[in-house]
């Protein structure tokens, strides 16, 4: 589980022309750039999709991103336990090695099993999460459950003067978070610098983290249609993975991850765009089991990911056309002590096209993207997407898809004591379908509903053949259901509410139609109060509810974890400062899939943050 394939990377530098063009057409729109790997408006995106602002980061009192996609809707996590701990993540029932995590479109997903470590990841650099719910294959290739993006804070700091914050919180378990951000412009340069640190004794037995980030990110204006921006990210940490007294042995895991992109941003004329970055990624993971009593080493697990890419994209922008073109070119390796010959590399291009046509009310998206590989076969990805606008407060989107998903190396060539390698395995395909319905009911509730259907084909399973296990193509799985979120206005002057409910149905034709651990509905609800004496308060809800559990390993579910988290900010003319609290499990309810990876009961924390 380390990190990093198919980093496929724009690096997302917008110039201000481009932006005023956008907006030339579309006033006062939300913008997002993951569905089609460009700016473009939200209502003219078909895909179902889910934007976190930074301000909305900041009322949850977060850590890591695990944090944050905790209570997000349709997105289903399993956190095994304190803050900088491992997470997984799912969206709409898939698996955890179907979800995409990007870093300003450079993925984040290891080589080895294709897990992206969002326990790790620290919310303060970024400036808005943007979530694709279903397949985004024809867009960013491998991604059959979704794609998180996470967009930095590099590019609205207008400025001379520095600017930048320091973040403090302290809770139990000798629990604290560090961080502290410096930002701002020096005429045509725009510049981004953060550091942290994340530790805790632990909030349950044998559940210590500790994570050390630096990001960095420039961006320069050498004129007004040519800019060029650099990033840099390092994070190591180690953390407790697992202790089993009775087997007097425990489990670490320590872990270096670095990586660096260059991009160049050319408008040529007014309306087109050329784009063309460059990447590499180096990330090492050692995992150690040793026995309690002596310390002696039972067993070394060691790894080392290295990809080294680019991307070239070209944009040409109408009133009525958003079309893109654009190509990726990645080199992946991994070694390891657990796979054949101990090193396995592949190559992979991929080669996409998609136009958004604007047409009345109608918004139509066509996309295709063909990828390549030296290991895999290729694979074409077609989609189209519509949405029309049905009246001035309603929009209906409808979109359906080709995806995929590619074995990881680990799956394909992993050779340990338990697991043999099987190089037939094939990638993972699925057609998926959604319908969406959004709509402003009154001027007091807004209400957005999707339905969804996911087939797959040659899904991905482990299975015993003596006298170990390996990973084998199943036949079929559908995964089927309903999200809706509906969020009121303001009443009594200081509150609103928001809900959202997520119905799955997941069905598989060779274990009898269930699927162990597979989620079955969640909920989340929130309660916000505000005034205009700047004092928060959000009390938040997550139930989940899970098919198929097993009772052997002591898995609770079907609870509400609840929490509070309270802000009081004091502003002057120089510095504003924040104080918080959070309450977390405010019950002490139980929520876990393993008894060895409980969640914690309820902790508090409070902190300060300043800025200046």
């Amino acid at each position: 589980m380390v990190i990093f394939i198919f980093a496929d990377s724009d690096i997302f530098a917008f110039t201000e022309s481009e932006e005023s063009f956008l907006r030339m057409y579309n006033p006062d729109q939300q913008f997002v750039v993951t569905a089609t790997r460009y700016l473009k408006p939200l209502s003219q995106t078909a895909e179902n999709m889910t934007v976190i602002t930074s301000e909305e980061i900041e009322t949850m009192n977060a850590h890591t991103l695990a944090d944050v996609l905790y209570y997000i809707n349709g997105v289903q996590m399993t956190i095994e336990g304190s803050p900088g701990s491992v997470a997984y993540t799912h969206i709409q029932g898939s698996e955890y090695r179907h979800v995409r995590v990007m870093i300003d479109g450079v993925t984040i997903n290891d080589l080895s099993d294709t897990f992206a470590d969002v326990g790790s990841l620290p919310v303060q650099i970024i400036d808005s999460i943007e979530i694709i719910k279903g397949p985004a294959s024809s867009t960013w290739g491998s991604s059959l459950g979704g794609v998180i993006n996470i967009i930095t804070k590099t590019r609205n700091f207008s400025t001379d003067d520095p600017e930048g914050s320091i973040r403090l919180s302290y809770g139990e378990g000798q629990t604290y978070d560090l961080g502290a951000e410096l930002y701002g412009k020096s005429n045509r340069t725009r510049y981004y610098f953060y550091g942290s640190q994340l530790k805790t004794d632990g909030l349950r037995s044998h559940n210590k983290t500790d994570w050390e980030n630096l990001y960095a990110s420039v961006d320069w204006e050498l004129s007004e249609n040519v800019n060029v921006k650099s990033t840099l990210g390092y994070r190591e940490g180690e953390r407790d993975i697992i202790e089993l007294s009775e087997y007097d042995t425990s489990t670490t895991g320590e872990y270096r991850y670095l990586f660096s992109t260059l991009a160049l941003n050319v408008e040529p004329v007014t309306g087109m765009t050329l784009n063309i970055s460059l990447r590499t990624t180096n990330s090492d993971y050692l995992y150690l089991t040793d026995t309690i009593s002596t310390g002696m080493v039972l067993d070394e697990y060691t790894e080392e990911d290295r990809v080294y890419g680019a991307s070239a994209r070209f944009t040409w922008l109408t009133d009525k056309h958003n079309i893109i073109v654009g190509s990726d070119y990645d080199y992946n390796e991994l070694e390891s002590n657990n796979l054949t010959d101990r090193k396995q590399d592949f190559t992979r291009a991929g080669f996409y096209f998609n136009d958004t046509i604007v047409y009345k009310e109608f918004s139509i998206t066509p996309g295709v993207r063909f990828d390549s590989f030296d290991i895999y076969d290729d694979f074409w990805s077609p989609s189209l997407g519509v949405t029309y606008k049905a009246g001035k407060h309603t929009l209906i989107r409808l979109s359906a898809s080709r995806g995929f998903n590619v074995p990881s190396l680990f799956h394909k060539y992993g050779d340990s004591f338990f697991y043999a390698p099987n190089d037939k395995l094939e990638v993972e395909r699925v057609n998926s379908y959604q319908l969406g319905f959004e709509t402003a009911l009154s001027k007091y509730i807004w209400l957005k509903t999707t339905l969804f259907r996911h087939d797959i084909r040659n899904a991905i399973e482990s299975e015993f053949l003596d006298p170990s296990w390996t990973f084998v193509n199943i036949n079929k799985q559908k995964r089927e259901g309903i999200e809706a979120e509906i969020k009121s206005a303001r009443f009594y002057d200081f509150f609103t509410i928001l809900a959202g409910f997520t119905f799955i149905n997941t069905k598989d034709s060779e274990q009898n139609g269930e699927i162990p651990e597979s989620v079955s509905s969640t909920v989340d609800i929130e309660l916000k109060y505000e005034n205009n004496k700047h004092v928060n308060i959000s009390l938040r809800g997550h139930y989940i509810n899970r098919k198929g559990v097993r009772p052997l390993f002591g898995d609770r579910d079907s609870t509400f974890i609840w929490d509070i988290h309270l802000n009081k900010s004091v502003k002057n003319s120089k510095v504003k400062a924040e104080m918080f609290m959070s309450i977390r499990n405010l019950f002490s309810e139980p929520q876990y899939l393993d008894t060895y990876y409980k969640n914690p009961d309820r902790w508090i924390e409070a902190g300060v943050k300043i800025t200046f």
